[in-house]
Parts: C-alpha cells; structure tokens; sequence
C-alpha cells in the first residue's frame, strides 16, 4: 500500500468478553465506544476533532455493532465499514432462523429497515458471494443508500472468512479515509 492511500490513521482494536451480547446492539458496548474508548483516544493522540476522521469498522456481528454504534450517535461517526454484516431480519413475522442470539440484531435491523436514518457520510460494505449473509447484505444497500449515505458495496468471491475481510480491508480504508492519493470517489 502506498503511503499516500490512506489518510494517517490511527485504529484501536477491540477485543469483547462476550461479542454475542456486545455487538448485538449493545446500548453499553455503544456508550463505551463514544463516552469513554473515544474521549480516552482524543486525550492521548492527536485525532482529528470532527466526525471526518472518525471510522467504525466491523465484521459480521461486528459490522452490526458498528451500525448500531453509529446509530445511537448519528453525529459522531463520519464513517462505516461493514464487512459481511449479520443484518438478519424477519419480514412479515418472527421467525428468522438464527435463533435466540440474533433476537437483538433482527430488532434493530427491522427497526432500521422501517425507519432508516442518516448515521454517517460514508459507508463501505462487503460481503462474499459464497456468505448465507450475501441477501440480508445485499438488500440493506439501498435502505443505507435511500437516507443520502453514499456507499460503495463490493462482493468478493469469496466466504465468511478473516481472509475476505482482510482482502478488502485496503479498499475499504482507501475509500472511507483517502490520502493524497486514496480512492475519493
């Protein structure tokens, strides 16, 4: 990667107790995330102050935590980065095959399906092609794109798997936090 295709950056990497519970739409994974991860990161290294430079970047339940982190902070967050989201959701009914631990995600997924909303200006989004995730992905595009988001989705030949997501890691960056020389289209 060139130097100048992505803007300096500066990531945490978070590690949970407990992902199910806390990338589920976690109110408190949430509330740590903007009250007291980000706050901590101003005080210690020199970010930038506005929601430009400030970047959520999930996988799988991950990506539904960055959503969701983002939606409950709407002017926080100035990009998202959403590698093969469990955007599980149930139309016209219950039921949607994931059992108990997606009872939160389908929540906030059909609440924000019903009522999208304007999170952030920029999201990047993936998903594999060879993914059960491929629809839930594929159709949350326009609802993302219908509140003046832009997005650049892409698909990848490829599965549910760290090597996917590492695949597109260096295009997603270059589109979300551009350099000198980034991918700002």
């Amino acid at each position: 990667m060139k130097q100048t295709e992505i803007a300096p950056t500066i990531a945490a990497f978070l590690h949970p107790k407990d992902r199910l519970v806390e990338y589920a739409n976690s109110a408190q994974h949430a509330s740590f995330l903007t009250n007291e991860l980000l706050p901590h990161l101003q005080k210690e290294f020199p970010l930038v102050r506005n929601r430009s430079g400030r970047v959520l970047l999930g996988a799988s339940f991950g990506a539904v935590a960055a959503l969701s982190t983002a939606y409950s902070s709407a002017r926080t967050y100035g990009s998202l980065v959403l590698m093969s989201g469990s955007f599980v959701f149930a139309d016209g009914g219950t039921d949607h095959g994931g059992g108990p631990v997606f009872d939160p995600v389908v929540q906030f997924v059909n609440r924000y399906r019903a009522r999208p909303r304007h999170v952030a200006e920029r999201l990047f989004i993936s998903c594999g092609l060879y993914e059960p995730l491929i629809i839930p992905n594929r159709t949350i595009v326009p609802i993302l794109e219908s509140t003046g988001m832009r997005v650049r989705y892409v698909e990848a030949r490829d599965g549910h798997t760290w090597e996917n997501w590492r695949d597109q890691l260096r295009d997603a960056l270059s589109w979300v936090v551009p350099g000198a020389a980034g991918g700002c289209t």
